[in-house]
């Protein structure tokens, strides 16, 4: 798709959103679209769908303020295999880290981009061109629902931004929001204090989110949009790190390609090479930094440095605080979970463990024994976490879902059936968090 995709679940949450408001039915056919396709979990929309349905919904409707409300009532299905993997994180930095890596699966409008200061996270929701405000709310507004609901508090961002002047309903920002609201701002995002990403999750399942990885790193490589020169770069730039830092030759010939036209590719996503390393090593520190089982000497060999001095010096000029500050402000009780390094590098890093002190390699394999794929490919096909179930399966426990009769929602077979009075989540599917 020339202009890009957006996912069926994102449409799907909308027209459940948008069915006590307006015919959907009679809305799907003005814009002709297909409403059966949004039950597709693979179907992917043309990107203009999302727009248009919302300011058609706005037009017919009045009601300016929807793509606030439609934010304000986020769930993790909205999301489909990422929503899930957030919610088997441990831990807010985690979800995060698996929001950057899975966010192409939601479609390819705008992306989620990190900034961290001494004492602040700075979230961008970036786009080639400035969103329609609608948009720009329902993103906004649907992290903070979803963060509310995956910490199970209702804490609130430090200030929150936005592109366009104030609109009308202004007054429903802040006291949503319950912080600063900026409009008129330099970006569409939010701020928070850094401490929040140390913050414990309500359903962490290891063994679960490994297997829906699984299936999410399969998905990625069917979706259109990035190229596969892209991403292969990517990766071979991950895998190269730890022998030596690669060049541009080096680069150009892992991909079959002279290099001046690998530097010609990367001037038309205007950057160049030199910038694509130092993006890849800087997003690759904080995923390494949110393991404490990988050690920053080891980091620092992971991530291509001589020296950790070198390392360090790198790391405080891309954040302004040095890589051991930045894992004490994160070091909370439970333990953050252990990132999943590609392949090829828990093959290295299973073989050689860098130690700190001669630099003589040692074996240090992390193994992992999961259960059966039977379960993962079943959770799947959720459409929805049933809020009657308290909690995702432990790791020992069997991971197969079954379909309740009473509210008709997936539940995992380690936890009990709902009471007999299901509760609102299970009768109405999209409810405030």
């Amino acid at each position: 798709m020339d202009g890009g995709f957006i996912s069926s679940p994102v449409i799907r949450a909308l027209l459940r959103f948008l069915q006590p408001l307006l015919d959907t039915a009679e809305l799907c056919a003005s814009l002709q679209i297909d409403p059966a396709l949004a039950n597709d979990p693979d179907h992917l929309f043309p990107a203009s769908i999302y727009p248009a349905l919302l300011e058609t919904a706005i037009a017919r409707t009045g009601q300016t303020d929807l793509g606030l409300r439609f934010g304000m009532m986020a769930e993790p299905d909205r999301w489909g295999v990422l929503g899930y993997i957030m919610a088997c994180s441990k831990t807010m930095a985690d979800a995060m880290t698996h929001q950057q890596r899975y966010q192409a699966l939601i479609g390819s409008i705008g992306t989620l981009t990190v900034q961290l200061t001494p004492t602040t996270v700075k979230l961008a929701w970036e786009t080639p061109t400035p969103p329609i405000p609608p948009l720009a709310e329902e993103a906004v507004a649907g992290w903070v629902t979803f963060g509310r609901w995956i910490t199970h508090s209702e804490r609130s961002p430090l200030s929150v931004h936005f592109l366009h002047p104030a609109p009308p309903h202004a007054a429903a920002y802040h006291a949503f929001f319950r912080c600063d609201v900026c409009f008129d701002s330099d970006c569409n995002g939010l701020e928070i204090p850094l401490d929040f990403l140390a913050l414990p999750l309500r359903q962490p399942d290891e063994h679960m989110q490994k297997w829906l990885q699984r299936a999410a790193d399969e998905k990625l490589q069917t979706l259109p949009g990035t190229p596969d020169w892209l991403q292969r770069l990517q990766q071979f730039i991950e895998t190269e790190l730890p022998q030596r830092v690669p060049t541009l030759d080096s680069a150009a010939a892992h991909l079959q390609l002279t290099p001046r036209q690998l530097q010609r590719r990367l001037e038309e996503r205007n950057t160049h090479f030199t910038a694509f390393c130092e993006d890849s090593r800087k997003q690759l520190a904080q995923r390494y930094l949110q393991d404490p089982g990988c050690s920053i000497v080891e980091i620092t060999f992971l991530l291509g440095f001589s020296e950790q001095s070198a390392f360090s010096r790198a790391f405080k000029r891309w954040f302004g605080i040095s890589p051991g500050e930045f894992r004490r402000q994160l070091r909370t009780p439970p333990s953050l979970q252990p990132v999943i390094l590609p392949a090829p590098l828990q093959e290295r890093r299973s073989r050689c463990r860098r130690s700190s002190s001669s630099g003589a390699h040692s074996l240090s394999a992390r193994t992992y024994t999961g259960g059966s794929p039977i379960g993962a490919c079943r959770y799947l096909q959720v459409n929805a976490v049933c809020r009657c179930v308290d909690r995702l399966p432990a790791p020992h426990e069997s991971s197969v879902p079954r379909e309740d009769a009473r509210c008709g929602r997936w539940h995992s077979a380690a936890t009990p059936a709902p009471p007999s009075d299901p509760h609102p989540a299970c009768i109405a599917p999209v409810t405030a968090a």
